[in-house]
């Protein structure tokens, strides 16, 4: 796991590679070194993982010495491809592999890789970069590319070290309003207009100044399986892919962990990994005094009946309210995920004792386990009709029933699963957003979706959404910053690419069945754990963040969302705004992540103009 940059072209100097390196040191703190290839740069720091000898750092030359790569990430498949391609290393780390790979069947060998990457191949025969990233974007690549110069890095601050793009950079008003709507910014799109997010799945070719991508959309290919497929089979099916999965990434020459909730994900993983591991597994829990949100006690009495070596950490609110000015920093733009706050706390926990994790991100997306789907059920089979109707009811009940009224709040089912994730997060829906941003043009953000995958069930279709854009985009984002600030690796059992693969073959009902989620992973759980240790209503890593707005973090509302600030992204109707603050500060407790989006936005803009002063 490290931190990789470049930078090509002649409007780009040494110092350029120099400072992106040292501003992600914490990506890697092993090695850090750069070579010159044609007119630019390639540089790499080191997290050491597997092979920690400095033959294994990089950039790292291939035996042929015209390819040069530099590499974040890990293919865990990296024996077996080294032994069925009869490949000769010097080395026993997968870079070499993978490099060796690359060097003898070009972009053709990324088919052949199970893993998380993000890396960039020079090859100095033919003065040329392959650029490519993961099939589920778990590892981070960012771009510039001005149709001369091109400059990449695993995070956003290593290319603002470069004058050359820091003088051109321009805030994207589409993008604030993306973010808005979902809480973070997706793919291919940044906060700012010329720099770009690297999309998942894919490759680029950069030569003569020109850079070509491959298809960019997100594709998932798979033969769907029957409905009335034998769920025995299938299960046998899925434990044998999980267990290949986990036994591949506890493969580390330094200890490895599980982060560790009591959830069905990562119960799952900490079952397995406990199975196959030599020695009792290390497992890392958070715990909080604030009880309402504290589910340690599950997770503490799942890692007993394992048997892990169980590490829990109680926190206050004092310590978790203090990585909140982090975020603008760790993250490089707006980022609106809560739950960011009590995973760096973990992994700064986890620093002291591991250099790897596994987590069980992924797992709700692949099988069905957010509450979301059970409202794209409810909405197909209510006419659109009769939408206004339900939401003028809604409005007069409950505060409960306020925030379901939103809901039936749009426009039939056009881009029907943004809008879902939107209202489920308690975020901005478009209809709210147009009245705040009266004058930015919308998107359509579920168009991929509809138009790549016509045929499909709209839950499916919601989870394809999910997959495609709350776990690449948030999710996996939330888990890489988190944990490489405190320089730890994560790695991610249920994204190994014929996982994804056989999750999405597989027919809704074995995934969600009415109101019942996630069926067919509880029944593998079953192997591993009595059903009463896990079977519980899902609450996910929260805080009370709602309560924090109106006590100790009022300050983000009165300070960060003002016209002054937030004005420049092109919110004018401020009296909406002030209708918001006043509606939670008289009981409408369910408009706190409204002003929590709001603040991070403006969070993140001070800090931004502070920095660039």
């Amino acid at each position: 796991m490290c931190g990789i940059a470049g930078f090509l072209g002649s409007a780009f100097n040494e110092s350029d590679i120099k400072n992106a390196l040292s501003v992600l040191e914490h990506r890697g703190q092993n090695a850090s070194t750069y070579i010159k290839t044609g007119n630019g740069f390639l540089g790499h720091n080191r997290l050491s993982i597997i092979d920690l000898s400095n033959k294994a750092n990089q950039p790292f030359t291939t035996l042929d010495q015209q390819h040069h790569i530099v590499y974040n990430g890990e293919v865990y498949n990296f024996k077996e491809l080294k032994k069925n391609f009869s490949l000769t290393t010097r080395t026993s780390s997968d870079t070499e592999v993978v490099a060796e790979m690359l060097a003898r069947y070009g972009q053709q060998a990324i088919a052949h890789f199970d893993g998380m990457y993000a890396l960039a191949l020079w090859n100095s025969k033919k003065n040329s970069l392959l650029l490519a990233r993961d099939h589920a974007g778990i590892k981070p690549l960012f771009y510039f590319y001005d149709g001369t110069h091109l400059a990449f890095a695993s995070e956003i601050k290593a290319l603002l070290v470069s004058p050359y793009i820091k003088h051109q950079l321009k805030i994207s008003q589409h993008a604030i309003s993306l973010f808005l709507r979902l809480g973070y910014i997706p793919e291919p799109f940044t906060i700012f207009e010329n720099i770009k997010k690297f999309p998942a799945g894919n490759l680029a070719v950069f030569q003569n100044g020109t850079l070509t991508f491959e298809n960019s959309a997100c594709t998932i290919p798979y033969e769907k399986q029957a409905e009335n497929s034998d769920l025995d089979n299938t299960l046998i099916k899925l434990k044998w892919l999980l267990e290949e999965s986990v036994k591949r990434r506890l493969i580390s020459d330094v200890p490895v962990g599980i982060i560790f909730s009591g959830g069905i994900d990562s119960s799952l993983i900490t079952a397995i990994a406990q199975k196959y591991s030599a020695s009792r597994i290390k497992t890392f829990t958070i715990g909080f005094e604030f009880d309402e949100h504290d589910e340690s006690r599950y997770a503490r009495t799942i890692a007993e009946y394992l048997n892990t070596e169980h590490y829990e950490y109680m926190v206050t609110e004092k310590e978790a309210q203090e990585f909140i000015p982090l975020i603008p920093e760790i993250y490089d733009e707006p980022y609106a995920d809560s739950s960011a706050i009590p995973t760096l706390m973990v992994f700064k926990q986890v620093s002291e004792q591991a250099k790897v994790t596994l987590s069980g991100d992924g797992g709700d997306e692949l099988f069905g386990g957010y509450g979301a789907y059970r409202w794209v059920q409810r909405l197909h089979k209510i006419p659109s009709f009769l939408f206004p109707l339900i939401k003028w009811g809604l409005q007069h009940t409950d505060h409960r029933g306020k925030r379901a009224s939103a809901m039936f709040d749009t426009n039939g089912l056009k881009d029907i699963h943004a809008h879902i994730f939107s209202v489920e997060q308690y975020l901005f829906s478009q209809k709210e957003l147009n009245r705040i941003m009266p004058h930015t043009s919308t998107f359509p953000i579920s168009a991929f979706v509809k138009e790549n995958f016509k045929g499909y069930s709209a839950t499916e279709q919601q989870m394809i959404f999910d997959f495609c854009r709350y776990l690449r985009d948030d999710l996996l984002v939330k888990i890489d910053r988190a944990s490489m600030f405190h320089t730890v690796e994560d790695r991610i059992p249920f994204l190994s690419k014929d996982l994804v693969q056989f999750a999405f073959a597989l027919p809704e009902t074995y995934k969600t069945n009415g109101h019942y989620l996630k069926k067919i992973t509880k029944e593998l759980l079953v192997e591993y754990l009595p059903r009463d240790l896990f079977e519980r209503e899902k609450k996910g890593f929260s805080i009370p963040l709602k309560y924090w707005l109106k006590n100790d973090l009022k300050y983000l509302i009165e300070d960060f969302i003002t016209a002054e600030l937030l004005s420049d992204f092109g919110i004018s109707e401020w009296g909406e705004i002030e209708k918001i603050k006043t509606k939670f500060a008289t009981g409408h407790d369910y408009l706190y992540n409204k002003l929590w989006v709001l603040s991070m936005l403006g969070l993140w803009y001070y800090n931004f103009k502070n920095k660039t002063k």
